[in-house]
């Protein structure tokens, strides 16, 4: 029988699935909304995965119980009852396995690092870090208890700063007018009446506003942008403190779209927080699907682990297939 491994990767905005051979060839790839539960919802949720790992089954020719091994990497699997929860959906998919599920950011880290050692900051529609060092695993538990949140951080960053202009506690910007003018507001009262009186949030999907604001010049947006790069240092720091890495250089794996924006501020913040620890770090921006990690954890979980030239195939693969994906992802949303 040949071994079939499927990779997953749900994350805040979509979900990819992988299925790859052996020899790290990928045979099909799907793509679906979002597999948060924290967001959607369980049932939601799992038809977002089954959706995507079908769509993938669908390409190379193969069915659900074909598949050898699986890993499923969730955004929104914190806790262990998180896992619990999930594994009890994933395990009806009928799979030929007994799947595992993770949060997704290990899968960054094992996308990104040879052996899965190190630690990975996702910095996208919401934030999360997490590290191995080869005996033991440490994670951040969510930006209600202080872990940096990505997109939807910057937003909340964005309205404290504005509520402290209306204060007058600081100078208002031109941010506060970008701000209304994207909210439909024409005064300021009637967009904090509506956060105080209705439940309105900034949407996740104005972060862009504000790095643009900050790369103007802004002060106030430079200060959102800074403080949330901040926090996700700080919790790089604190995640890699909890465990013991042998010395040398920690491989530090960085994802999602705080982190690829190319924002000199947000780097530059980011990056001289963790310079000024004790810690060493090698930094890399991770130019490949997540979901490869999950494949790669997969196959790991079967064999023992991944030889250099499967890996480096499956990589080089899903590079090719870059494109697929975005397009894959535009089909579905």
């Amino acid at each position: 029988m040949t071994d079939l491994f499927l990779g997953v990767d749900g994350g805040g905005t979509k979900t990819h699935a992988a299925l790859m051979d052996s020899h790290g060839n990928i045979l099909g790839l799907g793509v679906a909304a979002t597999g948060n539960w924290e967001r959607v919802g369980l049932e939601a949720s799992s038809a977002a995965l089954a959706d995507a790992m079908d769509a993938a089954l669908a390409e190379s020719g193969h069915n659900r119980g074909d598949v050898t091994s699986a890993t499923f990497a969730l955004a929104g699997v914190d806790w262990d009852s998180d896992a619990h929860a999930m594994q009890n959906i994933i395990g009806g998919f009928g799979l030929g396995c007994t799947p595992t599920v993770m949060n997704d950011a290990f899968a960054v880290l094992y996308a990104g690092t040879p052996d899965g050692v190190g630690c990975a900051s996702i910095a996208g529609t919401g934030g999360k870090t997490v590290a191995r060092d080869g005996v033991g695993a440490a994670s951040t538990l969510g930006m209600a208890l202080g872990e940096g949140g990505g997109a939807g951080q910057i937003v909340a960053e964005a309205m404290r700063v504005l509520a402290e202009m209306q204060h007058g506690q600081r100078p208002a910007t031109a941010m506060l007018a970008e701000v209304l003018t994207a909210t439909g507001h024409t005064e300021a009262e009637s967009l904090f009446q509506a956060v105080a009186r209705d439940g309105f949030d900034l949407p996740e999907a104005m972060a862009p506003l504000f790095f643009d604001l900050a790369s103007t010049g802004d002060p106030a947006a430079i200060d959102v942008i800074v403080t949330v790069a901040r926090q996700h240092a700080t919790d790089v720091l604190g995640i890699v403190s909890r465990l013991k890495f042998s010395a040398g250089p920690i491989s530090l794996i960085c994802a999602g779209g705080l982190h690829t924006a190319g924002s000199s501020i947000f780097n530059g913040a980011f990056q001289a927080t963790i310079s000024a620890s004790s810690h060493k770090f090698t930094t890399c921006i991770l130019d490949v699907v997540p979901v490869v990690g999950s494949l790669i954890h997969a196959f790991n979980e079967r064999c023992g682990s991944i030889a250099q030239e499967v890996r480096d195939r499956v990589i080089a693969q899903a590079l090719e297939r870059n494109d697929d994906f975005r397009n894959a992802i535009s089909r579905a949303s």
